[in-house]
């Protein structure tokens, strides 16, 4: 089933409204799932790596897998390879600001297209993705 695109409702808000893409649920609906115990309201909408744990990436996947989802890191080194060989939806992590800046992007295996929170594709999104290509992992729903 197609994916619905979702726009994040904070500036770092991304990673929120990326997994509400996958999940077909609203941004609100879906900031209550990944943060039970965060205010909507206090602006942290942001995924904290915390502690040593500086891998955006493998937090994100595990956030994904407590929600019932099963995650693999792709071996992929190409953005663009998802165009082709990708049968599954795909989480993205870019990054920038001199890596301290992390942005999430949905590829769509159904219709393949990216699915970027912030808005729709600007001419030259995917060769920014590429140059700031931290990771991918496919996603899948676990079998009930």
């Amino acid at each position: 089933m197609p994916l619905n695109h979702v726009t994040q409702n904070h500036y770092n808000g991304c990673f929120i409204a990326a997994v509400a893409m996958i999940l077909g649920k609203t941004y609100e609906e879906t900031f209550t799932l990944l943060f039970p115990d965060r205010d909507y309201s206090s602006g942290e909408h942001a995924l904290r790596c915390e502690g040593s744990d500086r891998d955006v990436g493998s937090l994100a996947a595990r956030a994904l897998e407590k929600l019932g989802y099963r995650t693999k890191k792709s071996t992929y080194k190409q953005v663009k390879s998802l165009l082709k060989y990708a049968r599954k939806h795909t989480l993205i992590i870019l990054r920038w600001g001199g890596g301290s800046m992390c942005h999430a992007v949905i590829f769509d295996a159904e219709t393949k297209r990216f699915l970027d929170p912030s808005g729709p594709l600007e001419p030259g999104d995917m060769r920014r993705y590429q140059r700031n290509l931290d990771s991918m992992y496919y996603v899948e729903q676990k079998a009930a």
